[in-house]
Parts: C-alpha cells; sequence; structure tokens
C-alpha cells in the first residue's frame, strides 16, 4: 500500500498537468491554471525538475495566449533556467524560441532577434530539424517586424521545406502563412 502511494504522488503531476491540458484545449484557461499550479506544487515537492519545467511552459502559454506578456516571459525565462540547469538542449532552444515569440508580441525585434538566434544556433549545432524549423519561422516573423522581406522570404521557405520533411504540418502551416504575409 505504501509502494502504491509513492507512486501516485510520483504520478499525480503529469495526472494533474494533463487535466490542466485538456482544460486548455477547451479554452478554459482559469480551470487550466488551477491544475497547472497544483501540479506544480507536487511536481516541485517531489523534486522532478523536468516535469517543473514543462508544467511552468504550459502556465507561460496560457500566459502568453492571455496578453500576460511580462509573466509568460518570466514564465519562460524560468524554464531557461530549468533546462539549462538540467543541461537539455531541446528545453533550451524551446525556451528562447518561446521568448522570442513574446518579443515579438512587445514589437521588440531586436529582443526576439537575440532569442531566436540562440536557439537557432543551438538546433544547428545539435542538428535537430524539427527545432531548426520552429526558430527559423519564428525568426522569419521577426524579420517580417524589421520590413527585411528577402530574410523573411528565406526563413519561411526554409522553415516550411524542414517542417514537411518532419511531417509537422503545425509549423508549416504557420511558415506559409508567414511567407504569405511577406507578399
Amino acid at each position: 500500500q505504501l509502494a502504491t502511494k509513492h507512486q501516485l504522488q510520483k504520478a499525480l503531476p503529469g495526472i494533474q498537468n494533463n487535466i490542466g491540458l485538456i482544460y486548455y484545449n477547451k479554452g478554459n484557461y482559469t480551470q487550466a491554471l488551477a491544475n497547472f499550479y497544483e501540479a506544480l506544487k507536487v511536481a516541485e515537492a517531489n523534486n522532478n525538475q523536468f516535469v517543473v519545467g514543462s508544467i511552468i511552459n504550459n502556465i507561460a502559454t496560457i500566459h502568453f495566449y492571455q496578453g500576460k506578456m511580462n509573466d509568460a516571459e518570466n514564465d519562460y525565462r524560468h524554464v531557461l533556467k530549468i533546462a539549462s540547469d538540467m543541461r537539455d538542449t531541446i528545453g533550451i532552444i524551446m525556451a528562447y524560441n518561446n521568448i522570442g515569440e513574446v518579443n515579438i508580441e512587445q514589437d521588440s525585434a531586436a529582443k526576439a532577434l537575440q532569442n531566436l538566434t540562440v536557439a537557432y544556433n543551438f538546433a544547428n549545432t545539435i542538428h535537430n530539424p524539427e527545432m531548426l524549423a520552429a526558430s527559423t519561422k519564428t525568426l522569419g516573423y521577426v524579420y517580417l517586424q524589421l520590413d527585411s522581406l528577402p530574410l523573411a522570404v528565406k526563413s519561411f521557405t526554409t522553415a516550411a521545406q524542414l517542417s514537411r520533411g518532419q511531417g509537422n504540418l503545425v509549423t508549416t502551416c504557420k511558415a506559409l502563412t508567414g511567407l504569405a504575409k511577406t507578399y
């Protein structure tokens, strides 16, 4: 019975996080956040930093969609710290990419370019096409904001090719949408 209780304590953050994701996907951000914060408490008590980072990333994403860009950026920077401490390269890339997206929403193209360049360089170093596509697509939006249309076209085209090759239709569509906006 003790083993079962211990296993439940370890599984609880994942369960609460998944319930939060269900509410998130339904657009019920209040309930999603409530579940994410409950999951976060238990994950922190279990000292499971990977799960903590994942949950904080989910919280940041809700803050992003609520237009709370300062909160989103702070949360994503917390995720970056956790990923860096764990030497989780994919987590680092995703955090820099997410921070860059926040910077775009804040009309801070210079900061976005800086963060997205770091994400791109990490993705390029580990030869990860999925992360390269995500970073390149978001860089396209920065170049569009900077009115650097040839660089935007190049970024969106590259991102569409990379993501299509990975079967990632979401990033492909976002890259092609960016390309259409450029023209």
